[in-house]
C-alpha cells in the first residue's frame, strides 16, 4: 500500500469533524500575524501523538484501515483544544456559532447514513457467516468435549470467533492430527489443500455459508470409531 494510504480514511473516518479541524488551522495560520494563538504545551503534545502515530503507521508496510483508528482519540482532544482556542477570538467564535451546529447536524446524518449503508451492505452479502459458522463450532466442540484448532488463514478474525489464540501452520496440523492430539480441526476451503486426503479418518462435519466478502471454512471431524481417549483433566 502506498505511503499516504491511511490519510484519505482518516479523513473520511473523522469526518465531518476532520473538516472542521482543518478549517479551524487554517484560520489559526491566517490569522498568525494579527492575532497569534499560543500554542500549549498540551495541544503541541496532542499534534505530535497525531502526528506521529499517522506517520508511524504509515511507514509499516502491511496497512490495514482498523489500524488507524488508535489515531482517533489525540484527534477527538486536539479538536476540543483547537474550538476551545478559537472561542476566545471574537471573530472565529462567531464563525463557530454557525459551524459547530452546522458540523453536528452533518455528522448525524453522515454516520446514521453511513452506519445503516455498512449494516446493509453485510447483511446483503452476509458478512457474518464466519462468526455463524464459529459459534456452531464452539458449541458442538464443548458438547462434545473436542480438542480443536484452527488452520492459519488471512482472516485474523477466526481465532477471536473460534476463542483460540494461535493458528496453526497446514504441517503441524496434519502431524498432531495423525498423532491423535486433534479431534477436529477448521481449515479455509482451498482447492490446492485435499484436507479429506491429509486427515486419515476425518469426516465434513460442517461448512460454512458462502459469502461475498469472506471465504468458505470447513471443519473436520475425526470418525467416533477413531477418537482417542482422553485422561482425566486434560480436556479442553
Amino acid at each position: 500500500q502506498p505511503f499516504y494510504f491511511y490519510l484519505p480514511h482518516l479523513l473520511q473516518k473523522f469526518a465531518p469533524w476532520s473538516l472542521l479541524s482543518i478549517a479551524l488551522a487554517i484560520a489559526f495560520w491566517r490569522k498568525r500575524k494579527t492575532s497569534p494563538t499560543r500554542l500549549e504545551p498540551a495541544t503541541l503534545w496532542l499534534v505530535c501523538w497525531s502526528i506521529g502515530g499517522l506517520l508511524v503507521m504509515s511507514v509499516i508496510p502491511s496497512k490495514r484501515v482498523d489500524r488507524i483508528f488508535p489515531v482517533i482519540p489525540p484527534l477527538c482532544l486536539l479538536l476540543g483544544a483547537q474550538v476551545a482556542a478559537a472561542w476566545q477570538k471574537e471573530d472565529l467564535r462567531a464563525r463557530l456559532r454557525r459551524w459547530l451546529p452546522l458540523t453536528f447536524i452533518f455528522a448525524c446524518v453522515f454516520t446514521g447514513g453511513y452506519a445503516a449503508w455498512k449494516i446493509g451492505m453485510s447483511e446483503r452479502q452476509n458478512a457474518g457467516a464466519l462468526v455463524r459458522f464459529s459459534r456452531a463450532v464452539r458449541r458442538d466442540a464443548e458438547n462434545g468435549r473436542w480438542r480443536y484448532e484452527v488452520v492459519g488463514g488471512p482472516e485474523e478474525g477466526m481465532l477471536l470467533y473460534l476463542r483460540r489464540d494461535h493458528f496453526l501452520a497446514p504441517k503441524k496440523a496434519v502431524r498432531q492430527w495423525r498423532e491423535g492430539q486433534l479431534d477436529a480441526v477448521v481449515v479455509r476451503n482451498n482447492p490446492g489443500e485435499p484436507w479429506p486426503a491429509l486427515l486419515p479418518g476425518a469426516k465434513l462435519e460442517r461448512v460454512s455459508e458462502k459469502s461475498a466478502v469472506v471465504p468458505q471454512y470447513s471443519l473436520f471431524l475425526r470418525a467416533p470409531a477413531q477418537n482417542h481417549p482422553r485422561q482425566p483433566g486434560l480436556s479442553r
